[in-house]
């Protein structure tokens, strides 16, 4: 069985930062007084940070936007930033409080504790340590027995240290464990750290990339494993490794060359049972075509396996979030004996979210865990939980990378305007890893979108847009709600060619009640001068109150221009969705 929880509300894509590799964490599963609870904490439609704390497997969500929280600073009420590299992270520590931090890209560090333990409603915001926390990205929360570190790059790409600090539950204060772990300054270089593994002994482990500038300079992958929760590192043959960390004291587990090998900075990383890492990366093969890659250790010595034959050039010329928007970095876990990756890819598997078994020497069955277009949406995969719970757990939510075309695509995907993005759905995928077996050999069926109503335009059609802001909708162009749906979660999307004989035009999805009042407007998309066809991203739907009479229509306004401005419809598409759990139930 493969379990969506669907988060209240809606969630924003407008960049990725509710779902990138190095996240660690957005979800979490505790248990408390015998039940499981998990919590999450995601970027809602208006850009607010949401903490969320669900009691499973019947009880309802409990949310509280950080911003709303008495005492906290105007940090926290801002919105969070239109960049990827601005995700949230959270732990909970021995004693039930709650840590989080977020929305971070070379920005002073935002942080906060719980007031109370296992409790989301008041939080203090407060500063770590007190130096150097004015230019902080990549924050990293990891649990290790009952300890909490906390891993965030220090400083600029290029000259940026990965510094930890380390909690005390007794006084509830931090300290410097290492300042710093890696230095890039003596290094010359910047390291970007993978999602960091735990061992079932609880053993770290981190690995890195190293970048002089661009992403073609990402060179070399190393590895570093500390038993004593995180004071001392070593590398897998045993050999101590001295601090600082820098790139001409640390051997490569991957040595590659200085430029364009085709390497992605922070991906993905697992450790399986007998204490072996897995790492997950992306390099080129001839021609600059991007190929998944798994780096492991197996006993005795690093094996680097290509794991992909794609026959199409990504490179990094159109730049590297063009690759990302393309297909996700791999995210890891492992599993009775076997290593699994989790990706997205919009060209080869459109519309899913995969599972791959790639266990050396296995049969790389894949299957897809969802069925729903996560255009530049990026995983991370909890690894307490999967030493904990046995749980494969990872928040997805649609989402746009940076401003780019993806290379291979055949059109602009991603022309649509942010606001596009604010209304998307999200939630947590969970599978037993007793499933994954069968769920990569297809026995299990993924939740996903059921189509429950469309039309399509025959010929074309004239718009008579005003103006004004009021966009004014082609009445036949329309679909009718099936009234059973109420109350259930529905997406609607569409995709139309247009021709506008002056000024700009926008389209809308917009919800109207039965006399054809408009009750929302569910997407926008601008870039209507020149003819488009595209799909543009689902967008979630207000069923709370919704009648038998609730109609999705598809419609536009017009700026600019003079006099009655022409906008042509000739091809159009309106689909809504309902979306369906494993057991084909509409949730």
């Amino acid at each position: 069985m493969i379990d969506l929880d669907l988060f209240p509300g809606n969630a924003s894509g407008a960049r990725a930062f509710n779902g990138e590799p190095f996240v660690q964490d957005n979800v979490l599963r505790v248990v408390e007084s015998g039940q499981q609870v998990r919590y999450a904490v995601w970027v809602d439609g208006a850009r607010q940070p949401v903490v969320g704390r669900r009691v499973l497997p019947h009880g309802r969500w409990q949310t509280v936007r950080l911003a709303d929280v008495p005492g906290m600073t105007a940090e926290f009420g801002l919105p969070n930033a239109v960049d990827s590299h601005n995700t949230w992270s959270m732990a909970m520590d021995a004693d039930g409080y709650l840590h989080i931090s977020g929305n971070h890209h070379n920005h002073p560090l935002r942080y906060a504790r719980s007031t109370n333990p296992r409790s989301i409603t008041a939080w203090t915001a407060a500063p770590m340590v007190g130096t150097n926390e004015g230019s902080v990205t990549y924050p990293q929360f990891v649990r290790v027995g009952t300890g909490l570190l906390f891993f965030y790059r220090d400083g600029l790409s290029g000259t940026g240290n990965v510094l930890v600090n380390r909690y005390d539950t007794v006084s509830k204060t931090w300290s410097r464990l290492h300042s710093p772990l890696i230095d890039a300054v003596a290094s010359a270089e910047s390291p970007y750290l993978h999602y960091i593994g735990l061992g079932p002994d609880d053993s770290i482990h981190i690995a890195v990339i190293w970048r002089d500038s661009g992403a073609e300079t990402n060179n070399d992958v190393c590895h570093a494993r500390s038993t004593d929760g995180g004071v001392t590192w070593r590398q897998m043959n045993g050999t101590a490794l001295s601090l600082p960390l820098t790139h001409g004291g640390w051997p490569p587990a991957l040595d590659t060359p200085p430029t364009n090998f085709g390497l992605l900075n922070s991906c993905g990383m697992a450790v399986d049972a007998n204490g072996h890492p897995h790492i997950g990366n992306e390099q080129w093969s001839s021609g600059q075509r991007t190929q998944y890659s798994h780096l492991y250790w197996n006993g005795t010595s690093w094996t680097n396996e290509v794991l992909t034959d794609w026959q199409y050039a990504m490179p990094f010329s159109v730049g590297a979030n063009a690759v990302n928007a393309e297909l996700s970095r791999p995210a890891l876990v492992c599993a009775g004996g076997r290593t699994y990756m989790l990706y997205r890819h919009n060209r080869e598997r459109p519309g899913a979210l995969m599972l791959r078994d790639i266990t050396p020497g296995g049969d790389q069955a894949e299957a897809s865990i969802l069925n729903l277009p996560l255009w530049g949406c990026e995983f991370s995969i909890n690894a307490r939980t999967t030493i904990d719970h046995g749980r494969l757990e990872v928040l997805v939510c649609p989402a746009r990378q940076e401003d780019v075309t993806p290379p291979a695509l055949p059109v602009n995907k991603w022309a649509a305007i942010d606001t596009c993005w604010a209304n998307q759905v999200a939630g947590v995928i969970s599978i037993s890893l007793d499933d994954l077996d069968d769920v990569v050999h297809g026995r299990v069926r993924a939740p996903g979108l059921e189509l429950i109503a469309s039309t399509a335009m025959e010929g074309s059609a004239y718009f008579t847009p005003t103006l004004s802001t009021s966009p004014v909708g082609l009445a036949s162009f329309q679909v009718l709600i099936p009234g059973e749906y109420a109350g259930r979660r529905l997406v609607a999307r569409h995709a139309g060619r247009w021709n506008l004989d002056q000024g700009s035009a926008t389209s809308y999805t917009v919800e109207l009640n039965q006399t054809g009042t408009a009750r929302a407007s569910l997407t926008t998309a601008t870039a209507l001068t020149t003819p488009v066809l595209m799909w543009h991203p689902v967008a979630l739907l207000d069923t709370s109150n919704m009648d038998d009479g609730t109609y999705v229509s598809l419609t536009a306004k017009v700026a600019g221009g003079s006099g009655s401005p022409r906008l042509r419809m000739t091809t159009g598409t309106l689909q809504v969705f309902a979306i369906v759990g494993s057991d084909g139930r509409p949730l």
